[in-house]
């Protein structure tokens, strides 16, 4: 978890730290409210935490942008409506289930196409003037929709460049790039970066053979699933193990640094905020990626395949 609290802001952010769609939204209202805003970026998991253990009372409107609200967070907020009567929010992903409180706002597909928070929030703050509405941002915009979605039309050369970007720097960093640039002009990151970008596609290319190489295939239910245990470029490895293994319904990412476990695929059979159900009850995200985290409620369900592909790695390092 990352917080930049100036405790002075009416204006309070709280997005997702993993990737740039959780920074728009951050980006964004820097730009809209002129920087007078703070900003937590977290997991959803912990959002249980920040809602239970934050000071909300300074705040005139608390925007929460690209994190599903889960039902162990809806349990806390309904305890408080104080809470909820400044609460936004601005969420993309399609894991709900039943009956959701009207403080909840997911939009999945907008004009046909699927969106993201960034476009989301963007739109919010159009709707309110016309301050942002400037070439640089829809580019921007587009961009991030294109590489969080996967949805890759127009902008797709400055949607991986962002992405990558983003890795590099780290969230922090990222924010204050983006920030800097001169938004009376065409959006374009510095040569640097696009320099950068276009080495670590050759390292991408041997972190995916590596990872295919060493990948696990087994069952899951019904399903042929591969599984690996990555840290790195999880979407990515995600979407090319699956193209490069045709024979596997999804792959099953263990990522202990961020303690949780991605699921992707690209068949359109498969539902994976449904499977993600079956391994947590906060689990899901979207029909071809999802995820949940690990945890005492998880960690019976993943064991065996955690030690089934260090057993793997194990008799390949023996040969």
């Amino acid at each position: 978890m990352i917080k930049k609290i100036n405790n002075n802001n009416k204006i309070l952010v709280i997005s997702h730290i993993a990737d740039i769609d959780g920074m728009g939204s951050i980006i964004l209202a820097n730009k809209y409210y002129d920087n007078k805003i703070d900003y937590v970026l977290a997991e959803i998991m912990d959002l249980p935490v920040i809602f239970n253990n934050t000071d909300f009372s300074n705040y005139e409107t608390i925007y929460l942008c690209d994190l599903p609200i889960t039902p162990s967070t809806i349990k806390i907020l309904d305890d408080h409506p104080n809470i909820i009567k400044k609460l936004k929010h601005f969420d993309h992903h399609i894991s709900y289930q039943g009956d959701v409180p009207i403080y909840v706002n997911a939009i999945s597909e907008l004009n046909g196409r699927k969106t993201c928070a960034t476009e989301l929030f963007y739109n919010y703050l159009i709707s309110l003037s016309d301050k942002l509405d400037k070439n640089f941002y829809k580019t921007y915009v587009e961009a991030t929709r294109e590489q969080d979605t996967w949805d890759f039309k127009e902008e797709e050369y400055n949607a991986k460049l962002l992405a990558n970007t983003h890795a590099m720097i780290g969230p922090e960093a990222y924010i204050e790039l983006i920030n800097s640039l001169d938004e009376n002009k065409d959006f374009k990151l510095p040569k640097i970066f696009d320099d950068l970008y276009k080495t670590d596609l050759e390292k991408q290319d041997r972190y995916i053979k590596y990872v295919d190489e060493n990948l696990l295939i087994t069952d899951y239910k019904n399903y042929k699933i591969g599984v690996t245990i990555s840290e790195q470029y999880r979407s990515i490895v995600g979407d090319e193990i699956c193209k490069l293994r045709p024979e596997i319904d999804f792959i099953l990412i263990i990522n202990y640094s961020r303690n949780t476990v991605s699921l992707r695929c690209v068949k359109e059979s498969i539902d994976l905020n449904k499977i993600c159900l079956e391994f947590h009850k906060d689990g899901g995200g979207h029909k071809k990626a999802a995820g949940f985290i690990i945890d005492s409620e998880s960690i019976p369900k993943i064991r065996k395949y955690n030690d089934m592909y260090l057993e793997n790695i194990k008799t390949k390092t023996k040969r």
